[in-house]
């Protein structure tokens, strides 16, 4: 699985508000809080997602989970400039973008459509 197929997996996975969720990997229809790898798992964070879309971290050197993540970690400070969101550092990655107090189900969207954009940039030079 590239890395591209991992973003767009987990864009389609939060395409629909109601499956997007904060403070936790991921929670059931009925809001109650559940890993990300069940089955009856319906709405996820951003790490919750790349958990689904990926199969989650695995013993292998190179895992989609973990490379996926360290491209996205490194396009969270870069993107929270753009979006005017304060308080990030170099520190900070998913978790606090998804968590934001001004992360919006549509921000979060637009961060993985510009991830994309990026991605698919890259793979094309």
């Amino acid at each position: 699985m590239t890395d591209l197929e991992v973003l767009e997996g987990m864009r389609q996975l939060l395409s629909e508000p109601e499956r997007w969720t904060r403070f936790v990997a991921a929670r059931d229809k009925n809001q109650q809080v559940i890993a990300p790898l069940h089955q009856e798992a319906y709405s996820f964070c951003l790490v919750g997602a790349l958990s689904r879309v990926t199969g989650g971290r695995t013993e292998f050197k190179y895992s989609p989970f973990d490379s996926a993540l360290k491209k996205l970690n490194r396009g969270t400070l870069d993107f929270a400039i753009l979006a005017k969101l304060g308080g990030f550092t170099c520190l900070d990655g998913l978790p606090r973008l998804n968590d934001h107090p001004k992360a919006t189900h549509a921000l979060i969207v637009r961060f993985l459509d510009w991830m994309i954009k990026k991605e698919k940039k890259r793979v094309a030079t």
